[in-house]
């Protein structure tokens, strides 16, 4: 319908025109296009615009720079990662937009970290501090940062984030401010605080929920369902795996049944991964296998088999091929990726010091108890270097290296490690917590991989 009518809404003579509101009023039509999903009538509206606007005022306009970012969003979103790449790139040393995310779809995080913060320092200078080519750059850096490990930075950019998008628009009901919202509630999580991830995602996904119901955004689209994954994984993560199960299967199937998405997309695969982890820990690790082995080869076919996301899903595979009894084959995969991780990201990343407490409590089921002990014992630090003592990483390490030491004759410090963190635990996420009744019942913890946006 929008397609319809857009001809009336900007005439022609309109793109002709020089001075920068007419501009601003196609940009806006253009990422009005993009939010509602409409991405080959952005790209028609949006090519009608720069053919003219390059001729008239050169490629570094700040104007053609700002549409061809919205342009290679919309080419993004459609999965055509090499046109959204090359678009990028010949701007890149006036503005830089957003080619950092072409890196991170790349697997090359820090590559992309370094690029982004120069590109939001360009925007700054180019746009100023609150106009919204600058929060978009700043959302793409707190991607980065928690990509990286730097947790904490993420957390601050999109508090800040957040801030200005409430002062520009005044009510929550506003689809970049709930954008805002639920990026804030994901570095929550990754920041550890579960809790109070989940109560925030919980308020941004009944806002989505609302502005669905009022037609101001369609149930497809894609802020709705990457916001309801990451509810879902939310959830999981507070404990509630029954509500996150729940939530996991809808909006799997919304993925995989729509046709703008279908089952190779990168957001698909996420929320199949998803799954797979919800069965996983709801008790049905017959069907989480079958969900996340498919995953698992998808994301080497549209990854490559060398990425990270790509490495990280093995260790959800591993998890429930151990949970099954298959501690060889889990051993085997988790060694293979944890030699990628390492190769890829480096020893002390995140994803790499998950892959390494994992690969420990496989090689404690096979009775490979000292490969165990120092590997738990070499991590610990790193994680409480890392992400802090009380981090959930940390304490699911920590766990586990005080039944290790208990194992090896060492009980006086493995009974001092599990008062000290079951502490912790409580203190951070209450006596209900699952894996605080499991650090109670003297059992090993596990981590999960979720594939974070790119």
């Amino acid at each position: 319908m929008f397609s319809r009518l857009l001809p009336h809404i900007v005439p022609s003579e309109v793109y002709r025109v020089r001075q920068p509101q007419a501009r601003q009023l196609i940009e806006h039509v253009v990422r009005y296009l993009y939010q509602i999903g409409d991405f080959s009538t952005g790209l028609v509206e949006a090519d009608r615009a720069l053919v003219g606007w390059v001729a008239d005022s050169g490629d570094r306009d700040p104007a053609v720079l700002i549409l061809q970012g919205i342009k290679a969003d919309i080419l993004w979103a459609l999965g055509r990662y090499p046109e959204a790449y090359e678009l990028r790139r010949p701007v890149l040393d006036a503005i830089t937009e957003v080619l950092g995310a072409d890196l991170r779809s790349h697997g090359d995080f820090e590559a992309a970290r370094e690029l982004d913060e120069d590109s939001l320092a360009r925007h700054r200078t180019v746009f100023g501090e609150e106009h919204q080519a600058t929060l978009f750059a700043a959302n793409n850096l707190a991607v980065d940062y928690t990509l990286t490990s730097s947790y904490a930075r993420a957390l601050e950019t999109d508090q800040r984030n957040l801030a200005d998008r409430r002062a520009a628009y005044t009510r929550d009901d506003a689809v970049w401010v709930v954008f805002s919202m639920a990026a804030l509630a994901r570095d929550l999580r990754h920041a550890g605080q579960y809790l109070d991830a989940r109560e925030l995602a919980e308020q941004a996904y009944l806002i989505y929920r609302d502005l669905v119901q009022r037609r101001i955004l369609p149930a497809g689209h894609w802020h709705v369902l990457q916001h309801a994954k990451e509810l879902s994984v939310a959830r999981r993560k507070a404990g509630d795996f029954a509500a996150a199960l729940e939530l996991a299967r809808e909006v799997h199937a919304r993925y995989t049944n729509s046709p703008q998405y279908g089952s190779e997309r990168p957001d698909t695969l996420a929320a199949g991964i998803n799954l797979g982890n919800a069965q996983r820990v709801a008790g049905d690790p017959d069907e989480a296998t079958v969900r996340i082995e498919k995953t698992v080869r998808r994301y080497r076919d549209v990854l490559g088999p060398d990425h990270p996301y790509t490495y990280g899903c093995g260790l959800n595979l591993a998890l429930v091929h151990r949970q099954l009894g298959r501690i060889e084959e889990a051993e085997t995969l988790l060694a293979e990726s944890l030699a990628g991780l390492e190769a890829r990201l480096g020893a002390d990343h995140h994803f790499t010091l998950t892959c390494v407490v994992n690969l420990a409590t496989a090689r404690s089921a096979l009775g490979r108890t000292d490969e165990t002990v120092k590997m738990g014992e070499a991590a610990l630090p790193r994680f409480r270097e890392l992400l802090g003592h009380d981090h959930p990483h940390t304490l699911v390490c920590a766990t586990n290296v005080a039944l290790d030491l208990a194992t090896i004759g060492r009980a006086e410090e493995g009974q001092a490690l599990t008062e000290d963190t079951l502490r912790r635990y409580r203190r951070v996420l209450g006596e209900e917590h699952p894996d605080v009744r499991a650090g109670l019942r003297g059992e090993r913890l596990d981590f999960d991989f979720e594939p974070p946006p790119l």
